[in-house]
């Protein structure tokens, strides 16, 4: 196992549970945190607890833990990523990206969507109603699996193009929000929250590069 793959795999391994029965936080919260700070290159905790639409007490119990597993260091200028945690972010950014938030009024599947564009991936570890499944546990209150196949999206367990199940302008938007490339894959979780949404599309993104039984 590669040092990078080992750190994402620690990463899933994160543990945000607070002493009484809430979650603080979620391993998803942990990598869109790496993800916001490597994408700034410095990130102060109110502007992160924003981005990743998280309470003051929550952000500070996350800057905590990744510190601890030395990832990040903290200054009077805010987060930054260490050596480690540019490694990391390296192995993320190498699969994953966030294209964020899509407004989407015609599918009429929930209140919010969130994409993660996944790339160089050949093969998914698990089949795609599998995928959908990690979605709904983390959150969502469902999920889409689409790939970008010769100019257009298909869903990438059927290849049906996702024109013809639905004529909806909303494929194009979703095109548009991402920068995609032949046979990159979209991970579409949407829920009544945006958070659910959120971490739906990041629980899909994730076990799409690391396998459950690696994570």
């Amino acid at each position: 196992m590669s040092a990078r793959f080992d750190m994402l795999k620690r990463l899933t391994e994160i543990d945000g549970k607070s002493k009484g029965p809430a979650t603080t936080f979620t391993a998803y919260d942990a990598m869109a945190a790496i993800l916001a700070i490597g994408h700034s290159g410095k990130i102060g905790r109110g502007k992160l607890g924003t981005e990743l639409n998280m309470g003051p007490g929550a952000v500070r119990t996350l800057i905590t833990k990744l510190k601890h597993m030395r990832y990040i260091t903290i200054s009077g200028e805010g987060c930054s990523l260490t050596k480690s945690g540019t490694l990391l972010f390296e192995e993320i950014s190498d699969k994953l990206h966030m294209c964020g938030e899509a407004r989407l009024k015609e599918l009429s599947l929930g209140n919010y969507y969130f994409v993660i564009k996944i790339h160089n991936v050949e093969t998914l570890p698990q089949n795609v109603l599998e995928l959908r499944d990690e979605a709904v546990r983390a959150g969502a209150v469902g999920a889409l699996l689409l790939r970008y196949n010769s100019g257009r999206l298909v869903f990438a367990d059927s290849q049906i193009p996702c024109q013809e199940t639905k004529n909806s302008r909303d494929w194009d938007i979703l095109v548009s929000l991402c920068n995609l490339r032949e046979g990159d894959l979209l991970a579409v979780a949407f829920a009544a929250e945006q958070k659910g949404a959120r971490e739906g599309a990041l629980a899909m993104g994730l076990r799409a590069v690391i396998p459950p039984h690696h994570a």
